[in-house]
């Protein structure tokens, strides 16, 4: 398993398919170094790592977010992971955007069947 970093949104997000509240988030997108963001803050607040495996100092000064990241969930049971956009402004995670049907894109290692099943899952067929 790789590494990735825990998102924790300012508001709670609902799966928009079942409308379970979706508590945990991870994504790939950022320094993956099982790190903890919260929003409106600019630093990460925790590393989910041995303490005495945390580098110094703490946080690192490159460990930045991307202006545009993607994070999962797992939490409701669906049969895919649900998707929200992180948005960042001057390093700062600002806004959350839930993924729906009219923004969601095909993943790279997607198949074009796996494409239509998420879709019509999506969609709430």
């Amino acid at each position: 398993m790789g590494w990735f970093d825990w998102y924790a949104p300012a508001d709670r997000l609902n799966c928009p398919v079942c409308g379970e509240p979706l508590l945990e988030w991870q994504g790939h997108e950022g320094p993956c170094a099982r790190l903890v963001w919260r929003q409106f803050t600019a630093a990460p607040v925790d590393q989910r790592v041995d303490p005495e495996l945390r580098p110094l100092p703490w946080p690192q000064p490159h460990w930045l977010l991307p202006t545009r990241f993607s994070i999962q969930s797992h939490d409701c049971g669906c049969p895919y992971p649900v998707e929200a956009f992180g948005h960042t402004e001057s390093g700062v995670w600002w806004r959350t955007e839930s993924v729906t049907l009219a923004k969601a894109r095909q993943r790279k290692h997607e198949t074009r069947a796996e494409w239509a099943a998420r879709r019509r899952w999506l969609a709430g067929r």
